[in-house]
């Protein structure tokens, strides 16, 4: 029954809607635009790993710019870029056309596609064509392993009715053609290209129209760039063994020695080394919009500069820049600094090991796990999901919010939000310091103090195993059981239901302005209240060894009762 997602899973495992894309595709075809929604297709395999062999045309559905077919890899079944991966999701077809489509606006991505053959044949991995009246179509971040074959393609584009069409961040290779433009438009991004070696890496024939080739490696083939009559052409920051300059009018792609730059292809690891050439020699996403915002494996393209191919090179110096207008949203690890977002988003899944720095404006947000220390959002939210073992900082305009654990290394776990809602969920094993103006809440249990929220509200429920110190102005408001003491509420009320343990120490210091409430029964402490206030509740004192159990400059309202042995 038609869906707005669908599973594929071609393995033993049968955990999804369809077995096949086959399957899929006759079981989905559906009219989106009524639907209004994007039809998602997510593939795996489970069970023996099974690879999807049956070949399909995408035809039928009712699509629109807004409401559009993607078809995708699954969690851990995305195509990498070091292997061809067979226990991952794959589809491939022996001696024919793998994929078909004739819908206008389709997104194939993260897969892994392949063709086998056992005799010469004019065939493509995947081929599109289009009905009348304009298109959107996406190939990116796939791997296509060809068979060698004489008269193949892995991508052919054959009609004009293709008049927008992205392939971009995809590993080709092994086949006659890499890319087969016969009719249409396209725009060719940060492609891998190697060993397409009968034709060329990117062949165009006679009827192609307009074309824009930018930021790809190509190489070993019979022809880089073979352009057969292309009514439009650019030719732009490409790294390739031919010399393009020469046969094109740009001046800005490079010829170093390719096999330097992967110096593994060989074996199918097209993973980018650095200083040969293609580091930083394309041009970046803040001159050209069409650049991928991340590569293959989702590191991030930032600014006027990024490396040729699929693959954005790691480096050990500092990974990540800034975003100077928009989202910068790496996924992935961070091995070095990240440094800004100036106007924008700063968002992070993945692990940090290193300091996470600053978005001027906007919010920041992490999901992962940080070993050292994310800085602050100057202006808008910090929300961080996961497990810190250093810092969090500030959140100077905003809300700073943290759920997950905080690790015991911590010099300081939870800083400041000067303006807005510092608020915790989780396990503190070393102190949280302060809300400068608006709310501290905490969900958890701490081990180590919690500091202050100088203006508004102090909340707190959990096991606290040290001090909570103090609400400069507002209400301290505690439930849970304290192993040691809590400070003071110099302006408003310190409210607590609970219990209070312990062999030793101060539990509750006082209420300098306002009303001091208390619920619950307390252990043995030396020095329980000092009230400048109003006591308002019952005081219960389960057991005797108290020293000094209330000092009052104010009124008591209800009884006290002492169950034990009061020594002052």
């Amino acid at each position: 029954m038609a869906s707005e997602t669908a599973t594929v899973d071609s393995g033993s495992g049968a955990s999804g809607d369809y077995a096949s894309l086959n399957a899929w595709e006759a079981g989905e075809q559906q009219n989106l635009i009524t639907a209004e929604y994007i039809h998602t297709c997510t593939c795996i395999t489970t069970g023996d790993n099974a690879a999807d062999t049956t070949a399909f045309t995408i035809d039928g559905w009712t699509v629109s710019s807004d409401y559009y077919i993607v078809i995708q890899g699954g969690t851990g079944h995305t195509a990498l870029k070091t292997s061809f991966d067979t226990s991952r999701y794959r589809f491939g077809v022996t001696d024919g056309n793998g994929i078909g489509n004739f819908m206008r606006y389709v997104r194939v991505q993260n897969l892994q596609l392949y063709q086998t053959y056992s005799a010469n044949h004019t065939a493509s991995i995947i081929y599109f064509a289009a009905q009348a009246g304009g298109s959107d179509i996406r190939i990116t971040g796939c791997r296509f392993k060809g068979s060698g074959n004489e008269q193949s393609a892995c991508i052919s584009i054959l009609d004009s009715d293709i008049n927008e069409c992205l392939i971009a961040n995809n590993i080709i290779y092994g086949e006659r053609a890499g890319i087969w433009i016969t009719d249409g438009c396209a725009k060719i991004y940060n492609n891998t290209i190697y060993d397409c070696q009968n034709s060329g890496g990117i062949v165009l024939g006679a009827d192609s129209d307009t074309i824009v080739i930018k930021n790809n490696a190509i190489w070993n083939t019979g022809d880089d760039v073979d352009d057969g009559g292309a009514s439009s052409i650019t030719v732009d920051y490409n790294a390739a063994d031919d010399d393009l300059n020469t046969e094109f009018t740009e001046t800005t792609n490079i010829q170093p020695t390719m096999g330097n730059n992967f110096p593994n292809a060989g074996t199918g690891d097209f993973t980018l080394t650095s200083g040969q050439g293609c580091e930083n020699a394309g041009v970046g996403p803040d001159v050209d919009a069409t650049v991928p915002a991340t590569d293959i494996d989702g590191t991030a393209r930032i600014g006027a500069s990024c490396d040729i191919g699929a693959d954005e090179y790691i480096s050990g110096g500092e990974q990540y820049y800034k975003s100077v207008a928009g989202v910068f949203a790496p996924t992935g690890i961070l091995a070095k600094n990240t440094k800004t977002a100036r106007a924008g988003n700063f968002t992070l899944t993945g692990i940090i090991t290193k300091k996470g720095f600053v978005p001027q404006a906007g919010a920041v947000t992490f999901s992962g796990a940080a070993v050292r220390l994310p800085k602050k959002g100057l202006a808008g939210a910090f929300t961080f999901a996961g497990s810190l073992t250093r810092t969090i900082s500030v959140s100077l305009a905003g809300i700073l919010t943290a759920t997950g654990a905080l690790g015991a290394s911590l010099v300081g776990a939870i800083q400041q939000a000067v303006g807005g809602v510092l608020a915790f969920s989780g396990a503190i094993t070393n102190k949280a310091a302060k809300a400068l103006g608006g709310t501290f809440t905490l969900s958890g249990s701490i081990v180590k103090k919690t500091m202050a929220s100088l203006a508004g509200v102090f909340v707190a429920t959990g096991s606290i195993g040290r001090a909570v110190k103090k609400t400069l102005a507002g209400a301290l408001a505690l439930a849970g059981t304290i192993q040691k003491k809590i400070t003071r509420a110099l302006a408003g009320v310190v409210t607590f239901i609970g219990e209070g343990r312990g062999p030793g120490g101060n539990l509750f210091y006082q209420a300098v302005g306002g009303v001091l409430t208390f619920v619950g029964a307390l252990g043995r402490f030396r020095e329980v209240f000092r009230i400048f206030g109003t006591l308002t509740r019952a005081l219960a004192i389960r057991t005797g060894g108290i020293s000094k159990a209330i000092r009052v400059r104010g009124s008591i309202t209800q009884s006290i009762t002492l169950r034990g042995r009061l020594r002052r």
